[in-house]
């Protein structure tokens, strides 16, 4: 297999909720920089939560800039 920015984040949830026997799994993380991976922004985190059924993820981005 081979792994994304989204496949990680997504994979990571998919065996919390295995590992733990739970209903639902969540994870996170995210770019930690220097440089963008993917055409991602640094500083963009990424969150996962998975059911069993399937498994959604969504990207956060900061607008601010330091």
């Amino acid at each position: 297999m081979e792994w994304s920015v989204l496949s990680v984040p997504e994979a990571m949830a998919e065996n919390v909720r295995k590992i733990f026997g739970s209903d639902l799994g969540i994870s996170f993380t995210g770019i930690a920089g220097p440089s963008p991976m993917e055409e991602k922004e640094v500083g963009t985190v990424f969150v996962s939560l998975a059911d069993g059924s399937q498994t959604k993820t969504i990207g956060i981005t900061s607008s601010k800039k330091s």
